[in-house]
């Protein structure tokens, strides 16, 4: 953690436009500063919080936090590698997102927000270099996000269930069928030998993606009955409701239209992409009327989802006016 510590106060030095000399004046000497900032020494709590309150920062460095930060943060690695919502907790990271920042927990603060996120994180630029593995591993896996293939460094580095899943589903995603499938199937055995069963889950239904992507029509069926099953052990209703469009959509495109007929009608939720698959359906069959009627509610659906949205847009504009007109006013 030192050279993070270093980091940041180099970064908060450079914000404010001081020179070392400046800094360190009646704290220490600049070639001390200028291995503190590199990360060569590690300093004492007093020297460091003596510099950050020159700062104009208060660093918290105290064995309570240090404690209560610690756990969260470890909850957070947790959950991420098992696959797990981890909507919650970064909902309590953001809360506390001000006081992290100011902590030498401030990269994973960071990882984490950037990994929900997905923006542009220039902060985590300069803090490279000082990252410990896991924390470069996902810094790592956040450029893959991002479309900046480190597929392989990170596989070299942690070739983990979560990984090797989700770099999988990132293939499948771009129409890489073959190598998504390479993966897909490894993710799944280390999913099943580390009993990550949401993880397992995920590995299925994309093979059944991947295989429906190569015309290879039975193995997607199996895929997505195992993936099927998973998610009714799992009582993911909603999971299974995707399965059964993604067979029907499938069995559709190979002109099994019965039968993708069949497992349409399994799907309750009325997305607008069900209503049209469904509708082909109907019409493929002859039964034009219901094919119509069928149209005209995804019609409606979709006219619906646009208006929402719309009003949504609106309310954020309005909100921003609201609070620049807040800051103006103080």
């Amino acid at each position: 953690m030192k050279s993070v510590i270093g980091a940041k106060i180099r970064m908060e030095r450079l914000k404010l436009n001081y020179s070392q000399e400046g800094l360190c004046k009646d704290i220490c000497t600049v070639s001390y500063l200028s291995k503190i900032e590199q990360g060569q020494v590690e300093a004492g709590e007093n020297i460091v919080q003596l510099l950050f309150q020159k700062l104009h920062i208060n660093f918290h460095m105290d064995e309570e936090f240090l404690k209560e930060a610690g756990k969260l943060i470890d909850n957070l690695y947790d959950e991420f590698y098992s696959f797990e919502d981890m909507k919650l907790l970064l909902q309590e990271l953001k809360q506390k997102k001000e006081d992290y920042l100011n902590s030498p927990y401030l990269l994973d603060t960071l990882l984490f927000l950037e990994l929900e996120s997905q923006q542009e994180g220039e902060e985590l630029n300069p803090y490279v270099t000082c990252m410990e593995q896991k924390q470069y591993e996902v810094y790592l896996y956040i450029q893959c996000l991002k479309g900046i293939d480190k597929s392989q460094d990170l596989l070299h580095l942690n070739p983990n269930a979560y990984y090797t899943t989700q770099l999988g589903i990132m293939r499948c995603q771009k129409g890489q069928y073959v190598e998504a499938l390479e993966l897909l199937l490894k993710g799944y055995e280390l999913c099943a030998n580390e009993g990550y069963v949401k993880g397992m889950l995920d590995a299925q239904s994309f093979l059944g993606n991947s295989y429906a992507g190569l015309n290879k029509n039975e193995l997607m069926l199996r895929s997505y009955k195992v993936a099927a099953r998973i998610a009714k052990s799992l009582k993911d209703d909603k999971f299974i409701r995707t399965i059964n469009y993604n067979i029907g959509a499938a069995l559709l495109e190979w002109n099994q239209v019965q039968q993708a007929k069949e497992y349409l009608e399994q799907c309750t939720d009325g997305s607008i992409l069900f209503y049209q698959k469904y509708a082909i359906c109907l019409e493929k069959l002859g039964d034009y009327e219901q094919a119509g009627k069928i149209l005209q509610k995804g019609f409606l659906k979709l006219q619906q989802a646009i208006e929402a949205e719309e009003e949504l847009e609106q309310k954020s504009k309005e909100e921003a006016k609201e609070e620049s007109k807040e800051e103006s006013e103080e």
